[in-house]
């Protein structure tokens, strides 16, 4: 049955130092006992992980955010030189920019898979 707060707040934490039994038809139960650092390292890895796909995203809107940014406070830069092409219509000063802002989002992709498999042990 569940409990309310279990409803809000999820189930309960289990302690570091709990012991898990699991019984077996075959052989004795068996007792593990995890320790607090390993309970760590194992947190720690998935909260990178989280980390890794939500700072990529949050890098390439930073990118993608720089030709609003650059216009409104004019600033000189590869967003204000994209706005002032697309006044003109300067079709290859505006590919280009493109081009080199879906270049840089790519790289920064391309980077955050790495990242992420090697921290995630399932994508090996």
């Amino acid at each position: 049955m569940v409990i309310w707060w279990q409803l809000l707040y999820g189930p309960p934490a289990i302690d570091p130092t709990t012991t898990i039994t699991s019984a077996s038809t075959s052989i004795s139960p068996l007792t593990v006992t995890v320790s607090p650092v390993r309970v760590t390292l194992i947190f720690s890895e998935r909260a990178a992980t989280c980390f890794t796909n939500s700072s990529t995203t949050a890098l390439i809107a930073f990118f993608d955010g720089t030709v609003l940014i650059e216009t409104v406070f004019a600033w000189p830069g590869l967003g204000q030189y994209l706005t002032s092409a697309l006044f003109f219509a300067d079709m290859n000063a505006v590919l280009g920019s493109v081009l080199l802002i879906g270049l840089i989002s790519i790289a920064i992709n391309l980077l955050s898979d790495i990242v992420y498999r090697f921290l995630d042990p399932r994508t090996r």
